[in-house]
């Protein structure tokens, strides 16, 4: 049986920093979905609350609460949220569910002239740290992606793009080293800055190597060439209301658009 997300009436407040509010929000393993916004309005607050990384500012007894709060079939306390050990400890009992959480920048070294690979290793093992690799393995693992990439060229004589060509590799290694059944995928907008072919083909790549599999990937963008490389199956929007990012759930894209153009609704929702 395939696992489950369900969040009911959840709501984060704080002052002079945003809060977020979920009226009802049901995931499962096997969705393909896009979480959508313009910047600045949410999409990384709910990639850190489903990691079981939310704000310090959250964690205390005033600012939490919700009606249901549930994965994998654990039944999540407001007092969970009242300390980071908490949250984590909770998070760590649902034994049976692994987490990949990619952020929007990689931890690459600056002004080093160590080569391109040492900074993709580290990167890949700060992100996966309980992958048991070496960087031998780790360079087979990456030149499989992209065999014409220069990994041996230091890091900062790589181009914006090569850098980013290189982080994708190594946010897809992530994803499919993993072996286990379920598996939750979050992707803080993996492909920023590049154009919108190259958007265009990572999502299709990474839902090419996840189809068959009951894991459940949820991928932040603004980008809409993403979003219309028709792969993905739920669609999840969020909207700024005050100082309120609230998140919304529209199912598929037909949903979302509402018989509008792709770019109509996202201005219009978002």
């Amino acid at each position: 049986m395939c696992f489950r997300i369900f969040i009911k009436n959840f709501r984060a407040r704080a002052e002079k920093k945003p809060s977020l509010e979920i009226p009802e929000l049901g995931l499962r393993g096997g969705d393909f979905c896009a979480l959508i916004a313009k910047s600045g309005v949410g999409k990384s607050l709910l990639l850190s609350l489903l990691a079981g990384s939310p704000p310090i500012y959250w964690l205390n007894k005033k600012s939490v609460s919700f009606d249901k709060f549930s994965i994998c079939g654990h039944d999540f306390k407001i007092s969970d949220f009242y300390s980071p050990r908490k949250i984590r400890n909770k998070f760590i009992e649902i034994g049976e569910l692994t987490t990949v959480y990619l952020p929007q920048i990689l931890p690459l070294m600056e002004g080093d002239n160590s080569t391109a690979l040492d900074n993709f290793c580290d990167a890949f093992l700060a992100i996966s740290p309980e992958t048991k690799s070496n960087g031998n393995k780790l360079e087979r693992l990456f030149r499989k992606k992209d065999k014409n990439f220069d990994f041996k060229s230091p890091l900062a004589k790589l181009s914006g793009g090569e850098r980013k060509r290189g982080e994708l590799i190594c946010r897809l290694c992530a994803i499919e080293e993993k072996d286990t059944q379920n598996l939750l995928s979050l992707l803080d907008e993996p492909t920023s800055g590049f154009d919108a072919i190259t958007q265009r083909k990572f999502i299709g790549d990474l839902k090419k190597k996840l189809d068959g599999k009951k894991f459940l990937t949820v991928v932040a963008t603004h980008a809409l060439a993403e979003i219309k490389a028709d792969v993905f199956n739920k669609i999840i929007f969020c909207k700024k209301h005050g100082n309120s990012c609230i998140v919304n759930f529209s199912g598929s894209l037909e949903n979302f658009c509402g018989g509008c153009d792709l770019e109509h609704a996202f201005e219009e929702k978002s």
